[in-house]
């Protein structure tokens, strides 16, 4: 519910998803029934559900995931936004930086993006982008149905 979302809000990337209750947990919330789970976030929220539909422990619980104009990739998105710094808080949290950012550091804003675990994605998946979103670039969505349609 709403503390899950508080708690998520407050991660990054693959840690926020610990906040989400897992397939194991089904039984203990029966209001989860990943027969017919779904699971839908646009921008942030695509972010967020991208982890989700990627991640082991949380895969099983959606039979199909829907992403709007999702932000997939953040050294990508880094470059491509009005927002960098949402980018690096994201990928760093409260950590400070200098620009340019080091080879390290975008291998570690890669690693704490979806797209470095789209190769876990199981359930289908429609990726909605629009082109005029002024905060997230219509490539955010386009590298993660390429990353799809390629496996």
């Amino acid at each position: 519910g709403r503390a899950a979302a508080r708690r998520a809000a407050a991660g990054t990337g693959r840690e926020a998803t610990a906040a989400f209750p897992t397939a194991a947990d089904s039984e203990q919330f029966p209001i989860l029934d990943p027969a017919r789970g779904a699971l839908f976030g646009g921008s942030h929220g695509g972010f967020l559900t991208a982890w989700l539909l990627a991640s082991p422990k949380h895969k099983a619980l959606f039979r199909a995931g829907v992403l709007w104009n999702p932000v997939v990739d953040l050294p990508a998105m880094l470059a491509a936004t009005d927002i960098p710094e949402w980018c690096i808080a994201e990928g760093f949290g409260g950590a400070s930086f200098e620009w340019p950012l080091t080879p390290a550091q975008h291998a570690t804003l890669y690693a704490r993006s979806p797209i470095s675990s789209v190769d876990e994605v199981t359930a289908p998946t429609l990726t909605l982008i629009g082109a005029a979103d002024m905060r997230v670039p219509p490539s955010q969505g386009r590298e993660w149905l390429a990353a799809l349609e390629s496996r």
